[in-house]
């Protein structure tokens, strides 16, 4: 067999030698076409596997509440930008489409959850494994489908990192042809991998554009894919005017609606009635059901933040509580100066909405060139104490800079408090403002390095802990600090008995250095455990400090 085989091959070369009058050009025309629809299949199916994996990324951005922040048009397609710092490609097919019996793969949503679909001469059925399961696209059971074509021309797909495939059946229970017979369909195989006409554009998207703060993705099946757009570069009125959420994400627009206020049997917010320009706020939420979404914003004011509940979740129900616990800090805006009412929408895990309203006061008080603020989490006789870098402690028996007491014409208006001017709940004469401000002119800052404590000076009920928090802004901007963050976060533990400003028990917050400012010496005591005196001190921080030991006139 093999002999004759080679005996064939040897006349077809003679024939070829003695025919010196034969044109090959049309042989080669054929190799040269079939190369290019070799290296055009190729190309495709790179752009078609691409945009798979783009579609698995976007539809896990939807399950995990993600947003854009970018989104780039490119020489051949989009690149997107996610919130989580994700990316994902979107390729065109620039020398068109498929064809008409190529597989399309899109999703569609079954029982909650997003499985892979593949849609065949305009028929959508789901991609199953060898058992017939849904192959879901999102999740710790997920897969991302990739397409091949085999040597007989046929569609295979893999749905294990191309391990290994399986042929693309179309509902008859047929293999998808992808490579039509060489030469039967002529010139209109340029347009379509399988010979016929294809649409010329994106292989898997038909559309993709910004429209009403989302970007909107049409899939060539007609299915339209919705997800926030929230450019790095969008303006946040409410972090400039109000407040700003560490743990949330904001959002322009209107907040989700709600029409059913959240009834006192269901949960109640636990939350400051007042807020300090620079300082913080602690809101504590109890719901006898778990959430799913936590959304605050103003009241009449566009845009609003959104928070994952599992994120500030703090207490799951137990035999004593029965109640999901949810505590969230707000930031508050050095701009704040006005009264405001706040909006909070909440969505359950079975997808209820509630809402709630919580009318906020200002307070005002210093903000200055350096500004440091305490916010404690419930009524308690929380101190703020700061040491300047010459050694000078501010505290409620010591309310000023050194700078200040040594300024003997103080550009003050009257009545007016330099450094310490907000002191909540004095020796347990409560006023549940449950903050502290120490602020600085610019004149009064001192070059060098800050250290900011903070004293359970008396635990007014020592059966519950308390959460403290504090900021510290120097020229409207949050510092650096040397130790520790900014914010910095602690807690009171159930049972911390009343500490009485003594200091080596005192937890640091944080240390920070100002490289600019007077440079003044440093004070020279016999021990750290000596506190200076003020002048001008109300009755509560005599009464303490006499509770100290220290006797004031």
């Amino acid at each position: 067999m093999k002999t004759k085989s080679i005996w064939l091959w040897v006349l077809l070369l003679v024939t070829a030698i003695s025919g010196c009058k034969y044109d090959d050009g049309e042989l080669w025309d054929k190799v040269n076409s079939l190369d290019n629809r070799v290296t055009n299949l190729e190309e495709q199916l790179t752009q078609m596997n691409t945009n798979i994996s783009s579609i698995s990324t976007i539809v896990n951005a939807i399950d995990d509440n993600l947003f854009i922040t970018s989104l780039e048009e490119t020489a051949n397609g989009y690149s997107i930008k996610f919130s989580n710092g994700e990316t994902a490609t979107l390729t065109n097919g620039t020398d068109g489409a498929a064809g008409k019996d190529a597989p399309v793969i899109g999703f569609d949503e079954f029982e909650g959850k997003y499985y892979w679909t593949q849609t065949i001469d305009g028929q959508q059925s789901w991609l199953t494994d060898d058992a017939g399961n849904k192959l879901p696209v999102t999740g710790i059971d997920a897969v991302t489908p990739q397409l091949k074509v085999n040597t007989e021309g046929f569609w295979m797909v893999s749905y294990d990192n191309g391990l290994t495939y399986a042929e693309v059946l179309d509902e008859a229970g047929n293999p998808v042809k992808a490579v039509g017979e060489d030469g039967k369909d002529g010139e209109d195989g340029e347009d379509g991998i399988d010979g016929s006409d294809g649409a010329k554009g994106d292989s898997w998207f038909s559309d993709v554009r910004v429209e009403n703060g989302y970007v909107v993705f049409v899939l060539i099946d007609g299915t339209e894919i919705n997800i926030p757009f929230e450019s790095e570069d969008t303006p946040n009125p409410i972090e400039e005017e109000y407040f700003d959420i560490e743990e949330a994400t904001y959002h322009s627009g209107a907040m989700p609606e709600a029409t059913t206020e959240l009834p006192t049997e269901q949960g109640e917010l636990i939350a400051d009635e007042t807020f300090a320009p620079g300082g913080s706020s602690y809101f504590s939420l109890n719901t006898t059901e778990e959430l799913e979404k936590i959304y605050i914003g103003v009241e009449g004011k566009e845009g609003y933040y959104e928070m994952n509940a599992a994120d500030v979740l703090t207490t799951v129900p137990s035999r004593t509580t029965y109640m999901f616990n949810y505590q969230f800090i707000l930031l508050i805006s050095q701009q704040f100066t006005a009264n405001v009412t706040l909006r909070i929408v909440i969505q359950t895990i079975d997808g209820r909405f509630y809402f709630l309203t919580w009318e906020v006061r200002l307070i005002e008080v210093g903000i200055g060139e350096l500004q440091i603020s305490l916010a404690f989490s419930n009524a308690k006789d929380v101190d703020l104490h700061v040491i300047e870098p010459n050694g000078n402690i501010i505290f409620f028996g010591s309310r000023q800079p050194w700078l200040f007491t040594t300024d003997s014409t103080p550009n003050i208006s009257e009545g007016q408090i330099i450094g310490l001017d907000l002191d909540s709940n004095p020796v347990c004469n409560i006023d549940n403002v449950n903050k502290e401000n120490i602020y600085f002119p610019a004149e009064y800052v001192q070059k060098g390095t800050y250290t900011v404590l903070v004293d359970m000076y008396s635990n007014c009920d020592e059966n519950i802990a308390t959460d403290w928090t504090v900021r510290v802004n120097y020229r409207g901007q949050l510092i650096r600090p040397d130790t520790g963050t900014n914010p910095a976060n602690g807690t009171f533990p159930i049972g911390t008995p009343s500490n009485g400003a003594y200091r080596p028990n005192m937890p640091i917050a944080m240390t920070f250095t100002i490289n600019e400012g007077i440079e003044v010496p440093v004070i020279s005591r016999s021990s750290n455990d000596i506190y200076p005196v003020g002048k001008d001190l109300d009755s509560f921080a005599k009464m303490k400090l006499l509770q100290m030991g220290i006797v004031v006139d």
